[in-house]
């Protein structure tokens, strides 16, 4: 995922790094309902499309600084300018469920192709890690904040625990509260793991 990465200073106690990243992902974006409303601000339906799969890549740019200021404690924060490509998919269903003055609801439904869009992002992403002495454990928790087009905004709350099994490779696990559903990522509440091997 991470092309290079490169030193740019270091210290004792204080390290800046940045890197550079490129992702493909063949995805599928599950079926979604919305509330519709009406000019008036009154809730008189819903708009539901189905699943439907399509492509997407991702470059990354970010640069980044630590701080240790002890063989325990850990401060981290990096920046990344990210930019996402979706390419067109095939059409999809969609249907729009309304009420009528009976309140019965009914559905008309039509097929649309899924255009293509770009996306840019800013991420600003803190960290605090913890290493317990005598153990290979280092628990940790980040903030971050994403912001970019089309008043895109969201937080991501994260608490977890590296296991060092060795100098190259790492296990993760993690907790996560996302503030925002989007095309990224669902909102709400996230459990999760991660492998990691450095050459």
């Amino acid at each position: 995922r991470d092309l290079h990465s490169f030193p740019t200073r270091r210290s004792s106690d204080l390290s800046f790094k940045g890197g550079v990243g490129f992702v493909y992902t063949w995805k599928q974006n599950l079926e979604e309902t919305k509330e519709h409303f009406n000019n008036a601000g009154i809730m008189n339906g819903y708009n539901s499309t189905e699943s439907y799969y399509r492509q997407r890549y991702r470059i990354n740019v970010s640069i980044g600084a630590t701080y240790a200021p002890s063989k325990r404690w850990q401060f981290a924060l990096k920046e990344t300018f990210q930019y996402n490509h979706y390419n067109s998919g095939d059409s999809v269903c969609r249907t729009k469920y309304r009420y009528n003055d009976d309140d019965e609801l009914y559905a008309i439904s039509d097929r649309k192709a899924v255009e293509a869009k770009d996306k840019m992002l800013m991420r600003s992403k803190f960290t605090v890690a913890y290493n317990i002495k005598g153990l290979p454990l280092n628990p940790f928790a980040s903030v971050e904040y994403c912001a970019g087009q089309g008043n895109t905004e969201r937080w991501k709350y994260t608490g977890g625990l590296d296991f060092r099994v060795n100098k190259q490779n790492k296990l993760t696990v993690f907790y996560r509260y996302q503030t925002t559903n989007d095309d990224e990522d669902p909102n709400g509440h996230i459990v999760g793991w991660a492998y990691k091997f450095d050459f």
